[in-house]
């Protein structure tokens, strides 16, 4: 028999073996996960799985991911009904589209190992019986039952990240992904037991008693969960609902022996996949050209597009390692104001900027000629810009002796946070750092309300404070509190932590890549004509 080595796929291939080790039986991590939070299971990402095939996804499930939460707790100057995402086109649209479908399955640089060569086949039989032999690892079987259980979890995997597995191409593909797979996986079986890597019989005790536990907790949480238990619940439908549970999870395929195969495999290659990647370091060099390649790159997004940067950082919470130019930080006084003389100056002022559409619509159809229906019916009576600022400096009018109290403390040299500290009512002036550094505000800025944008812009000097403005949330007095740098941001110790913890993961999975390959190439792989055909059919497909 000729010999057949797998020298083109290794990187496809690596990019899902560790998922593969765990994705079998990843929802039984998650229910004892999810018993332990007290919330429902669900299938979670593969761990460690760096790449996937480029396969197609299912557009009638997959979404683009939700935005967060905004991450400050604190109230913040924007209008209520201002709200920042609505206010303005999604800047982050046009950079971050869903992987199109119209790509093929699988990217050029990922192809399963090419089957130019013509080794002798191993024999099968002409039936697809689960003992099939696929595939001779230094002599040792990789059976159709093997393949098919790998099969099964890529195709589960990818249908939770939203692909579509009813496509034939992706099936394809899974099939040369799960046949590679099985073959690395029995590689590294047989590593683990050459290197004397097998769990010791302490290990595997330990193991055993925190399944057991951990099986317990997700029965426990089954049974709450189904069988609607409560703290009168008697024993017998306490007992009962157990028994449902096990129940529950045997036919979903879950046993408390699956558990435990499963985590005894991670426990196997944590064990081997410590001693491929021993040696891996990370260099000071190595941080700081890795702090330069992630300002690179947000400098390249950000620079010139301040509601890209507001977006993606104080929307989406994702961290900058650059700052555009031109942000200030200020501080402020809130001053609460009565409510309905607050609601008034919001309505007069919302129609009024209705008029003025309306006008423009108008406008606009005269200069095309088209004539106004002299049947219409009159619209209600026109807001005017007196009526809304007439409402404004009612607003004004109504705090005016606290606001003169203010600024005759300023001119007798009170410090501005100490007034923020007495008259203020915004819980963001009360916690660090924006207590001291205050809000950083742009003048493109498209997290704030327009007006506190304007009054923030409205002084020149560091330490100077504003003229009172009416916002939607009362009325501000602002301060000018500091210039904030532009450039690269500061390269602190927690930082450094980060990109040292991100950067060894790299060294180590380049690491674990090459001594896999090296295994592979050293082992004697032959293939049966049915595997070659699945693999030259996943070529085909990708290409």
């Amino acid at each position: 028999m000729e010999n057949q080595k797998n020298t083109n796929n290794n990187k496809k291939i690596l990019a899902v073996v560790v998922a593969l080790i765990v994705i079998a039986l990843a929802v039984v991590a998650v229910i004892v996960g999810r018993g332990q939070q007290g919330t429902e299971a669900e299938v979670t990402e593969a761990p460690v799985a760096t790449e996937t095939p480029e396969i197609v996804e299912n557009t009638d499930t997959a979404e683009d991911a939700e935005a967060t939460e905004e991450p400050a707790a604190t109230e913040e100057p924007a209008a209520e009904d201002e709200q920042p995402a609505e206010a303005t086109e999604e800047p982050a649209a046009e950079d971050e589209q869903p992987a199109e479908a119209t790509e093929e399955p699988v990217a050029e640089d990922e192809q399963p190992a090419e089957a130019t060569e013509e080794p002798e086949a191993v024999a099968v039989s002409t039936e697809s019986n689960p003992g099939d032999v696929m595939v001779l690892v230094n002599g040792s079987a990789v059976t159709r039952e093997t393949m098919e259980g790998y099969k099964a979890s890529l195709i589960n995997y990818f249908s939770q990240q939203g692909y579509d597995m009813t496509n034939e191409d992706n099936l394809t593909v899974v099939a040369g992904i799960a046949l590679d797979t099985a073959v690395e996986d029995e590689v590294l079986a047989q590593k683990i037991i050459d290197l004397g890597l097998e769990l010791t019989d302490e290990e595997r005790a330990q193991a055993e008693a925190e399944n057991a536990a951990e099986w317990a907790n997700a029965v426990d949480y089954y049974a709450q969960i189904y069988g609607s238990l409560t703290d009168e619940s008697t024993e017998e439908e306490v007992a009962n609902a157990r028994l449902n549970a096990l129940a529950r999870l045997e036919n979903m395929g879950y046993t408390e022996s699956v558990m435990l195969d499963s985590a005894l495999e991670s426990l196997r290659f944590e064990k081997v996949y410590a001693y491929m990647v021993e040696g891996a370091e990370v260099s000071d060099a190595d941080i700081q050209a890795a702090f330069a390649d992630r300002v690179a790159e947000d400098q390249a997004n950000y620079e010139n597009d301040i509601a890209y940067y507001e977006f993606m950082t104080q929307y989406y919470g994702y961290p900058s390692y650059y700052t555009p130019a031109g942000y200030r930080g200020v501080t402020h006084i809130l001053l609460q104001v009565d409510e309905e003389l607050l609601n008034e100056w919001r309505s007069l002022t919302a129609r009024l900027e209705e008029q003025q559409d309306e006008d423009e619509v108008i406008d606009t159809e005269e200069d095309a000629g088209e004539t106004e229906d002299e049947d219409a019916e009159p619209t209600a009576e026109p807001v005017t810009q007196e009526l809304v600022d007439a409402a404004y400096a009612a607003i004004l009018a109504s705090v005016q002796p606290t606001i003169d109290e203010i600024y005759a403390k300023l001119e007798e040299g009170t410090p501005f946070a100490d007034l923020v500290a007495e008259y203020g009512t915004d819980p963001g002036m009360t916690v660090e750092p924006t207590k001291t550094e205050g809000y950083p505000v742009h003048m493109d800025s498209i997290l704030w309300d327009p007006v506190f944008v304007s009054g923030a812009f409205s002084v020149d000097e560091v330490g100077a404070v504003a003229q009172p403005v009416v916002g939607s949330y009362g009325v501000h007095i602002i301060q000018y509190t500091r210039d904030i740098p532009a450039g690269p941001v500061e390269l602190t110790e927690e930082l450094k932590a980060e990109l040292t913890d991100e950067a060894l993961a790299e060294k180590e999975s380049e690491l674990y890549r090459q001594t896999l390959n090296t295994w592979l190439e050293e082992s004697e792989i032959v293939y049966s004509d049915e595997a070659q055909s699945i693999l030259a059919d996943s070529v085909g497909t990708e290409e």
